[in-house]
């Protein structure tokens, strides 16, 4: 099996280090009023018990900065609104996506300044540095990590923490344990974009075909 010395998630300049989330007093549960939904395309075909066990992974870490995630198995009968995210699980690279990604990439999401819309998650590659083992915990700190990207928008990668660009085996180990975080800076970033993309307006919803079949080039 080809062996992986550091895992790289997506193309963004690492930021820099900010105190880790973990080291700083938790959001109490009860406060997680904050929420995003989460259209979940399992084009994979990852078995339902395992991808649960990833959401509320996914769901965990989000909860200790106070925001509330809200998972639709789509394809689904109603559009995710002005603070809906996609999350598109593949089974492998396929047709132009296989330019310009690394064995070690676990998967993208384009972003801009104020965020984005898709991430996707690379299945086979999740699958082969999990070695046989669980694949939920790793699978549901991948899709916090990409979540986070959408979220926090450009530059998102820092030092340490659930965002760094490279998860070494050591990183991967404390993924397992449900022991990555966000930081603060991170926490209070997405927090404050979360609130504004639900504040009342005349927003139309998540345009999700668009999303889904637009040109993938655009994570470089």
């Amino acid at each position: 099996m080809k062996k992986f010395p550091g895992l790289v998630f997506t193309f963004f300049v690492v930021s820099p280090a900010f105190p880790d989330f973990a080291d700083s007093p938790t959001l109490d549960q009860a406060s997680a009023s904050l929420r995003t939904s989460v259209l979940v395309y399992n084009m994979t075909r990852v078995r339902s018990k395992v991808l649960g066990q990833a959401e509320e992974e996914a769901t965990r870490i989000f909860r200790e900065v106070g925001l509330e995630l809200e998972w639709k198995e789509c394809p689904c009968s109603q559009p995710a609104g002005p603070d809906g995210v996609i999350l598109r699980i593949i089974p492998r690279l396929f047709g132009s996506m296989k330019a310009g990604f690394r064995d070690s990439d676990l998967g993208f999401a384009p972003t801009g300044e104020e965020g984005g819309v898709l991430a996707t998650i690379f299945f086979h590659r999740v699958e082969a540095i999990t070695k046989g083992g669980p694949i939920a915990p790793v699978l549901g700190n991948a899709i916090a990590h990409e979540l986070g990207h959408l979220l926090l928008g450009r530059n998102a990668h820092s030092a340490d923490g659930i965002m760094q660009a490279h998860w070494s085996r050591k990183v991967l180990k404390l993924a397992s344990r449900g022991s990555l975080h966000f930081t603060t800076e991170q926490a209070q970033r997405m927090r404050t974009r979360v609130a504004a993309r639900i504040e009342p307006q005349e927003a139309a919803p998540v345009p999700m075909l668009a999303a889904l079949t637009r040109e993938e080039t655009s994570h470089r």
